[in-house]
């Protein structure tokens, strides 16, 4: 009963209002303000408009929008100056049925100069300018006036809103440090997604310079959603500290390789326990997962699932000698798991390996096995990277008691991004000390 209450308090919570209504609503304010001080002259509506049209989460966005915004006006504003001229000099005296026909026919080169310029999205608002001008003024005594107030308007709205959206409190920006944050049950929620909150600061933070990255026991394919919301300029820690990935290059910077031998004993025990393993190995620049017979209904599960994602390559069979191998996984029932393990524990080959068990969500009562190259941590990762970067402040954001600077333990998935503003971005009249660690 408790457990659905607290469900029901999440669906129904109350959001905040967000920074960005009230940056909107500090725009259509000024640009009403203009209005007054202009002498009442033009038309607020498409000031605000065009305010509430450009003001965007994240200012190249803006600055996008208020280019459209920009280029549609006068491109509407341009055809319909021709037709009021058409209007006056030469269709003046036609029944308005003709008038309307060559206004709709006018519509085509609003639209095709749009296209032509190559500036696609903005022809839809291209011809409501256009229309808005030639039908509701078409016999206004002067009709030239209100494009003039028209493309005014615009253009004020358009400027107000990239001022205000630029707007922020005088903060201070610690390039300094290294952010490191984990991924599950620390920066994503129990559906494996980013809250909105976080996708926006994170995103801004890194935007204005913030040195932040991941790392994950996590593959670089379930990497790659995470990537697409949050373009990491910053190399991430992925298997469990097995490698250093270059998101922007697609460039393995570090890795731990198992040896060949390694890998051929682990193999050919889980075989003989009639287990199917999945043995990544990079070859060429590109994973390869490598796997043989399926014994149990998980195994095949497992890979039916994984084997959708563009990024992963399956290749059935044995591994070859080419390649390098840095991650064998398997997937049983957590007794067999036990004994496997402590079967692999005392082979020869035991002290060069590193094991890790995880829990299955999708496959209850079955435990994963993860093995590694004996040096494949994220601590050590975490130190190539700091040489790399050449940053020696890091502030570490993680779920395990102390493992990480910053202990993250509540379900709030805006905990890490929070905490990392008050650190990379503090107000500047804190000491420096507040803002750092």
């Amino acid at each position: 009963m408790f457990s659905q209450s607290k469900e029901n308090e999440k669906k129904f919570r109350i959001m905040p209002v967000g920074l960005r209504m009230i940056k909107t609503a500090m725009a259509v304010f000024i640009c009403l303000i203009i209005y007054i001080l202009r002498g009442e002259k033009g038309i607020p509506f498409y000031s605000a408009i065009a305010a509430i049209f450009c003001m965007e989460t994240y200012i190249e966005n803006s600055k996008t929008n208020a280019k459209s915004r920009t280029f549609g006006t006068f491109n509407g504003a341009f055809w319909g100056c021709i037709v009021l001229v058409m209007n006056t000099y030469i269709l003046k005296d036609i029944p308005i049925m003709w008038k309307y026909l060559f206004i709709s026919i006018s519509v085509i080169p609003v639209i095709y100069t749009a296209v032509l310029l190559k500036k696609h999205e903005v022809s839809f608002f291209s011809g409501v300018v256009f229309l808005s001008i030639t039908v509701n003024h078409l016999s206004d005594s002067n009709p030239y006036l209100f494009v003039l107030n028209r493309v005014l308007d615009t253009l004020i709205g358009v400027g107000v809103s990239i001022i205000v959206n630029r707007i922020s409190l005088p903060r201070r920006n610690n390039n300094n440090i290294l952010f490191v944050s984990g991924l599950d049950d620390t920066l994503l929620n129990d559906k494996g997604e980013l809250v909105p909150y976080s996708r926006v600061e994170l995103n801004r933070m890194i935007e204005r310079g913030a040195n932040f990255t991941i790392a994950t026991e996590r593959t670089i394919a379930s990497l790659m959603d995470f990537v697409k919301e949050v373009p990491l300029k910053l190399p991430v820690i992925a298997f469990n500290g097995a490698v250093l990935y270059d998101v922007e290059k697609k460039e393995f910077l570090r890795k731990k390789i198992l040896d060949k031998e390694v890998v051929k004993s682990i193999q050919d025990l889980l075989r003989e326990e009639k287990i199917c393993c999945f043995t990544t190995v990079l070859l060429q620049e590109t994973l390869m997962i490598y796997y043989e017979e399926f014994y149990q209904q998980a195994e095949e599960k497992v890979y039916n699932k994984l084997r959708t994602s563009p990024y992963r390559n399956f290749i059935k069979g044995s591994t070859g000698s080419d390649g390098e191998c840095f991650h064998i996984m398997c997937i049983c029932k957590q007794e067999h798991i036990t004994k496997i393990h402590q079967r692999i524990k005392d082979l020869p080959i035991a002290e060069h390996i590193r094991i890790v068990q995880s829990s299955s969500k999708d496959n209850p009562g079955y435990t994963y096995l993860n093995i590694y190259h004996e040096d494949a941590a994220k601590e050590n990762m975490l130190a190539e990277l700091k040489v790399l970067t050449g940053l020696e402040k890091m502030v570490t954001f993680g779920t395990i008691p102390g493992q990480y600077d910053i202990l993250i333990q509540d379900s709030n998935q805006n905990t890490v991004v929070k905490r990392m503003k008050e650190l990379y971005e503090p107000f500047i009249w804190k000491k420096k000390e507040e803002g750092n660690m």
